[in-house]
C-alpha cells in the first residue's frame, strides 16, 4: 500500500544518503579549507590540482560503493531491517528501491565536492543552479518514470536528477577554473567502471552460492549472506584496479608495502 511504499522509500533514502554524506564530509572537511586557501592565494594551479584529485578520489570509491550496494542490496536490507512485522516482500522492494537510489550515489558525492569549490571561489550563484536543476530534473522525471515504473520511478528520478547536476557542476566549474590534463580523470572514471562491472560479475554467482548453502534467518547467518560478498567485493575491485594501473589503488598498495618494509626491518 502507499503508505509503506513511502516509508520503505524514506528508510532506504536515508539509509544511502547518510552513508554518502558521512563519506563525502570526511572528504569536504578537510578539502574545503585548502580549497579556501588556495583560492585566497590565487594559487590556481593547486587549485585545480586539489579539486581534480578530490573528484578522482570521490570517483573511486563511490562508484564500487555503488555497485557493491546494487550487488548485496537485498541481503543488507534484509540484515538491517528484515525482521518482526517486515516481510520477504517488503525486503524485495525495498532492495530494489536501494539500487536506484545507489545509482545516483556517485552523483551526490560530486555536486557535493563541486559545490564546495564554488564557494571558496565566493561563487555561490552556480551551486544554486546545480541545486534547482536537481529539483526540476527530480519532479519532471518522477512525473515521466511513475507512470509506468510505479514507486520504483522515484528514487531513479532522484539518481538522474543529482547526476545530472553533477554533470553540469563540473561543465561549470571546467569552464571558470579549466582542467588538469594530466589527471587523467575520464580514463581513470572507465577504468573504475570496469573494475566495478568485474566486481558485480564475480559476486553473483558467490551470493547465489551462499544463499543455497546459508539458509538460516539468524543474525550470524544473514550477516555472512551480507559480509562475505562485501569483503570479496572489495578484495577484487582492488586487484582489478591493481590490474588496470589505478592510480589511487597503486598508491594504496605502495603505502601497504612501506608498511611490510617498516615491520620487517623491527
Amino acid at each position: 500500500n502507499f503508505k509503506n511504499a513511502v516509508a520503505i522509500i524514506t528508510t532506504v533514502q536515508n539509509l544511502v544518503l547518510y552513508a554518502v554524506l558521512a563519506f563525502i564530509y570526511s572528504v569536504t572537511a578537510v578539502m574545503f579549507p585548502r580549497f579556501t586557501m588556495l583560492a585566497a592565494a590565487n594559487d590556481m594551479d593547486g587549485f585545480k590540482q586539489s579539486f581534480y584529485s578530490s573528484i578522482k578520489s570521490i570517483i573511486y570509491f563511490l562508484i564500487p560503493f555503488a555497485a557493491g550496494l546494487i550487488a548485496v542490496r537485498f541481503q543488507l536490507i534484509d540484515f538491517l531491517y528484515g525482521w518482526g512485522r517486515v516481510t520477504a516482500d517488503n525486503v524485495s522492494a525495498a532492495g530494489d528501491i536501494l539500487a536506484f537510489y545507489a545509482v545516483g550515489a556517485v552523483g551526490i558525492g560530486i555536486k557535493e565536492v563541486v559545490d564546495r569549490a564554488f564557494f571558496s571561489l565566493k561563487d555561490t550563484k552556480r551551486p544554486a543552479i546545480g541545486g534547482i536543476v536537481v529539483m526540476v530534473v527530480n519532479v519532471a522525471a518522477s512525473l515521466i518514470l511513475i507512470s509506468f515504473m510505479g514507486v520504483f520511478g522515484i528514487p531513479l528520478a532522484y539518481s538522474i536528477s543529482v547526476l545530472s547536476s553533477a554533470v553540469l557542476l563540473i561543465f561549470m566549474i571546467n569552464k571558470k577554473i579549466g582542467n588538469v590534463k594530466e589527471m587523467n580523470l575520464l580514463p581513470n572514471t572507465f577504468k573504475v567502471i570496469a573494475a566495478s562491472v568485474i566486481m558485480l560479475v564475480i559476486l553473483t554467482p558467490l551470493k547465489a552460492l551462499l544463499d543455497s548453502y546459508v539458509c538460516g534467518q539468524t543474525v550470524l547467518y544473514k550477516g555472512i549472506r551480507l559480509f562475505v560478498p562485501a569483503a570479496a567485493g572489495v578484495v577484487v575491485f582492488f586487484v582489478a584496479t591493481y590490474i588496470m594501473k589505478v592510480d589511487e589503488t597503486i598508491k594504496t598498495a605502495q603505502k601497504i608495502m612501506d608498511i611490510v618494509k617498516r615491520n620487517k626491518k623491527c
